[in-house]
């Protein structure tokens, strides 16, 4: 197993691989190539039974890592998935208590007072008389199960219908013994080093309600944001020619995007007819957005004059008095690139789209795919999304952490993947909310600086270098993309100076041999 150092040191190229990495997971890629989870049930004596089908715990996400624990305090262990993908978290409740009501268990809980408090390093040993059989369950208490995860500190024993532990054999971390006779099923000990068991508490009754199927929808159909997102500015036609500028500073505004051949995008525009009144009382703009102007990658359809008429027809066909706008390219395509990361996962413009945006032009709440009626109109009714940072969380309960980062730099290197000349502006904001946000994070400082170059802005690359290499004097990328800066500016003294800075922070730096000559 390999050692992280104590302290990280920043590393321009490590970073830049990580990225390139979790950019290709965003955009569709898998970890671990698509396999499924497996589930295996160990049947002893070197035994094991792959449940995973049958358990239904085959599910086909990216999973990073599991916790076992018993989250209803019923004895038996409940598990939490984590996945890269959606869902990214997973609660499954154990229900065997239910199913297979006579069978039994124990769990163990461990107080050290010697060694450290959470007895980490125990070995606890039960001896188990089961159907005129003596066998020996060993349960060792750890820390670090797996991939950023921690199991549960409790020991399970399984007992089965009618196993009872004759003996209990608690092996300190260091080197003390505690014994104990017969242990009761049914129960939760906490046991202490140098007292023995000082608590006893019986399961709780298994729950009676059924639980959710497995890989059921979450009754939400869009997210909240912790903060506001800026939403990309345009200025578009309506079916008239007329043009508009928005977002408009003091308003609120509902943008949906949509289709005249998106099936859904009917249903949903009529349920911002009905929400009208609502949309007017609460003082929000609603404007309709649409992409049919554009082909499957954007670009503007030969004949304008025939979709605007189309557009016109579908929007009378509706009966609805919404402003009809008709997107450009830029528009959305920005829009895509925004939605992908807010998603945090590449999966172009959905249709239909809508967003809540609030008055100074933040995005509030994004709404990808087809929304729920009912949802919709309790966001209105409460305005929750605006007023209520924790509408942004999946469940309810008391918040431990209240600084939530977004990740600005992706959002940026997104804009400057697709055209730096193009994006540029969306590209350079996202890169300065990132460093204004976490001014330690290296990548953001690089990357600002590679959009200025790629864009033509060599001066304002070569500022932004220098600025980096006041935090950074001995990272050699910094010095070699420096030395790039003055090159274009065509100071070749200085970008001399900065490739050699490049190679005596890192001989094997090759570019800035190269470009040294």
């Amino acid at each position: 197993m390999s050692h992280s150092p104590d302290r990280r040191q920043p590393n321009a190229r490590y970073d830049a691989a990580w990225d390139e990495i979790n950019r290709k997971i965003r955009a569709g890629g898998s970890w671990s190539g698509h396999e499924r989870n497996t589930f295996y049930l160990n049947g002893g004596r070197g035994r094991m039974f792959d449940l995973s089908a049958a358990m239904e715990l085959d599910f086909p996400d990216d999973g990073r890592a599991f916790v076992r624990t018993d989250l209803d305090h019923d004895g038996d262990p409940d598990l939490v998935l984590k996945s890269r993908t959606a869902p990214q978290l997973r609660i499954v409740r154990n229900d065997l208590d239910i199913l297979l009501p006579k069978r039994r268990g124990v769990v163990i809980r461990l107080i050290g007072t010697r060694g450290n408090r959470e007895a980490v390093g125990a070995i606890v040993r039960a001896e188990v008389a089961q159907a005129g059989e003596i066998r020996w369950l060993t349960r060792s208490i750890g820390i670090g199960s797996g991939f950023l995860m921690q199991h549960s500190l409790e020991a399970f024993f399984g007992l089965g219908e009618r196993g009872k532990i004759r003996t209990l054999t608690v092996t300190w971390p260091g080197g003390g013994e505690t014994r104990l006779g017969t242990i009761e099923a049914g129960y939760r000990y906490t046991i202490e080093e140098g007292k023995g068991i000082v608590a006893a508490i019986p399961f709780r009754a298994p729950r009676t309600s059924p639980p959710a199927p497995l890989g059921s929808p979450s009754p939400r159909s869009g997210f909240a944001l912790v903060s506001p997102y800026p939403a990309p500015p345009f200025t578009l036609p309506d079916l008239s020619g007329v043009r508009h500028t928005l977002p408009r500073k003091g308003r609120p505004l509902l943008l949906n995007f949509f289709a005249t051949w998106c099936a859904p995008c009917k249903g949903e525009i009529a349920d911002l007819e009905r929400l009208s009144p609502l949309l007017a009382s609460r003082g929000i703009e609603t404007v309709l957005l649409s992409v049919d102007p554009l082909s499957e990658d954007f670009t503007p359809l030969p004949d304008e004059t025939e979709v605007r008429k189309g557009v016109a027809a579908f929007v009378r066909s509706l009966g609805i008095d919404f402003p009809v706008l008709l997107a450009d390219p830029d528009t959305a395509e920005r829009y895509r690139l925004v939605s992908d990361g807010l998603c945090d996962h590449k999966r172009g413009l959905p249709l239909p789209l809508t967003l809540l945006i609030d008055e100074e032009g933040g995005i509030r709440k994004v709404y990808p795919g087809r929304f729920t009626f009912e949802e919709m109109r309790r966001d209105l009714e409460t305005l929750d999304p605006w007023r209520n940072p924790s509408a942004a969380f999946p469940f309810p309960g008391r918040r431990v952490r209240y600084h939530f980062r977004r990740n600005d730099l992706w959002i940026g290197a997104a804009f400057a993947r697709r055209d730096p000349q193009r994006f540029y502006a969306d590209a350079k904001r996202a890169f300065e909310r990132a460093i204004t946000e976490n001014p330690g994070v290296l990548p953001a400082w690089i990357d600002l600086a590679t959009l200025e170059l790629e864009a033509g802005h060599a001066q304002a690359a070569r500022d932004t270098l220098v600025a980096a290499r006041r935090r950074w004097p001995k990272e050699a990328e910094v010095a070699y993309r420096l030395g790039l800066a003055c090159d274009r500016l065509g100071d070749t003294t200085a970008a001399r100076r900065a490739y050699e800075a490049a190679i005596a922070n890192d001989p094997t730096h090759a570019r800035a041999h190269t470009n040294l000559g």
